[in-house]
This record gives structure tokens, sequence and C-alpha cells, in this order.
């Protein structure tokens, strides 16, 4: 069995999708099959139903997983590029309100959220956008969960967001903390977004020390950075690269730290988000 390591985030988990698929592929023609069209920007799109190679390996979420004896691991990388590939064959395979099920699903908290949607996904590119309603099959029931929950969660916030109007050398910024069971930052993000372009405005989740910034008239920039003192998950369910709780030290004044970042973003009128989840959601 092999099992590729994905990184918790949207762009990682598509490109373990990728890099897997790409694998099984090679397993059934180890001549080379060509598995992916760069030029169209667009993942090869064989139904690969009864194809025995994609039933040789697993795609796991990095720090939800306990290694196994007599298995192979691959370490993925995310990459943007792949990441989109994947992204784009979704929507145009599925449809955009299926690919934003997809990735809104993705956010879930669910350690075998990754390999489930591969699985939906050689299912569906072999039926069509229909293969959301089967919900007979194992791993559709458990993607509709996995979107449910994101959900409710996600409504739940939009409602009690939390803000506090802070006052500072700029204007006004209004800074939210969060404590999401689901990586519901930038679903949260993307309504307020839509609800509040006029406002500057901070949201900051406590539970994974990330954040999404939005300033009228800039691309919103998200990141990983200790602001406020970190509310620690067990060591197994923590991402790998995350600092030990020993070595995260929060900003002796948090505000401080948000105006700096708020001030590199009005200086840098050419940044661009690296947060994937807010592009590739179609209702952004």
């Amino acid at each position: 069995m092999y099992y590729f390591i994905c990184r918790p985030t949207i762009s990682g988990m598509l490109t373990g999708i990728y890099d897997a698929w790409d694998f099984a592929l090679r397993i059934k023609n180890p001549a080379g099959a060509k598995v992916a069209d760069t030029s169209r920007g667009t993942v090869h799109e064989e139904d690969a139903r009864g194809n025995a190679g994609h039933d040789l390996l697993r795609l796991v979420v990095d720090g939800g997983f306990r290694f196994r004896d007599y298995s192979k691991f691959i370490d993925v990388l995310p990459n943007e590029v792949k990441a989109e590939q994947v992204s784009q064959t979704i929507a145009r395979k599925l449809g955009d309100e299926v690919h934003d099920f997809c990735l809104t699903a993705m956010l879930s908290s669910a350690k075998d959220r990754a390999d489930i949607l591969y699985r939906f996904l050689l299912y569906a590119f072999g039926i069509g956008s229909t293969a959301i309603e089967h919900t007979e099959r194992p791993y559709v029931r458990r993607l509709r969960t996995y979107y449910q929950n994101v959900q409710r969660e996600g409504a739940l916030l939009y409602g009690f967001p939390g803000f506090t109007r802070h006052a500072g050398p700029l204007g006004e910024i209004y800074v939210s903390r969060i404590r999401p069971k689901n990586n519901v930052l930038d679903l949260i993000a993307r309504h307020f977004i839509n609800q509040r372009p006029q406002d500057t405005f901070l949201i900051y989740d406590e539970r994974r020390c990330t954040y999404v910034l939005h300033i009228p008239g800039l691309p919103p920039q998200s990141g990983y950075q200790v602001l406020f003192p970190p509310v620690f998950v067990p060591r197994r369910s923590r991402p790998t690269g995350q600092p030990e709780p020993a070595s995260l030290t929060p900003c002796s004044d948090p505000m401080e730290a948000i105006w700096t970042l708020v001030d590199q973003s009005v200086h840098d009128s050419e940044h661009e988000t690296a947060n994937i989840a807010i592009h590739l959601l179609r209702g952004a």
C-alpha cells in the first residue's frame, strides 16, 4: 500500500490528488502513460474505475495518521500549479456547484477527507455531476456529511463573529478571534469580504494561529503568525511544521503586530494572497 501524506490545506490536498492519480496511472501503464496535459492546464480525465492502481494507494492528511509497517510513504509538497489544474478539471467536468461543494468539504477536520474526495472524483469523473446525489455510496455520504458540518459551523460564525473595533494610525480595524473545530477561516473570510467590502478587518483562528486580513481595494492577505496566545490541539492532529507549544510566544502587543501587517499590505499594492481556497471557491 502506498500512502500519500498531504498537507492539511486545500492546496496540499489537491496536490496530493494530482500526484496520486498520476502515480496510479503509471502503475497501470509502466511504459509512461501521459497523465497530465500542462499545456491545457488540466489533469488527465480517464475514467479510472476498475483500475487496480488506485486501490493500492491512500491519501492521508499530515498530522492525523499513524505509520504502518509494510507500506510506502510519499510526502506531498503543496504545488499551486498542480492544485489549480485539479480545481479546473473538477469545475469543467462536474460544474461550479460540485466544485464548491468539494472544496468546502475539504475544510472539514476529518482525517480521511483527502482520500474521500479522491474516491469521489474517481467515481464522479466517470458519470458526471449527478454523482453527488448517489448517497448509496459511502464516500458520497461522507463527503456530504463533511460539507454539512463545515457549513453548519460557518453559519454559526456568520452571525456571531465577535468583531471588536480598534482605532490606530491607519484608521479603524475590526478584529475577530475565532476557535472553530473545522478549518472554516477561508469560508468565513469570503462571507465577510462580500458582506463588508468597505471595512478593514482581520479574522484570527486561535486554534491554528492563522489569519485573513482584508483591506478595501486590496487582495485578501492570509498567513500564519502567533498574534494572541494559541489554543493547541492534541499532538496527533497538529499539522507537521507547526512549532511546539514552548516555542510559540504571542506578540507582546498583538494590535501593534496587526497594524504592522496592515501597513505592509498598504505599501505592497502587488501583494497576492497565497490562500488558494479563496481563489478556487467560485463564489468568491
